[in-house]
């Protein structure tokens, strides 16, 4: 099953995630809200929900470096490749995991 978590100001949505068990299916940011630490608190919250010793994963679009950067620099690590995603098109996807260790 799916959970999605929103964030809101005054019942306006400033973002969301999407989650299926310990991976993260979707992280979308309204742009005014970028760089303002809500992504952060999104995969802060996502290992409160998980415990502190799950690893997290989350695949990225290879045309995505802002979205590659933001999750390097919150201390994920690539894994693997594929050449299409999920649904089989043919968007390379790169597959980053966050070790609890």
């Amino acid at each position: 099953m799916l959970e999605l978590y929103v964030a809101e100001d005054d019942g306006v949505p400033k973002g969301f995630m999407a989650m299926h068990a310990n991976m993260i299916e979707a992280l979308f940011l309204d742009p005014a809200y970028m760089g303002k630490k809500l992504g952060t608190r999104f995969i802060e919250y996502a290992k409160e929900l998980r415990g502190r010793d799950t690893e997290l994963q989350v695949d990225v679009n290879e045309q995505n470096p802002e979205a590659l950067g933001f999750y390097l620099a919150k201390g994920f690590k690539q894994t693997g490749r594929s050449d299409i995603d999920s649904a089989g098109r043919p968007w390379p996807l790169l597959h980053l995991v966050l070790s609890s260790a």
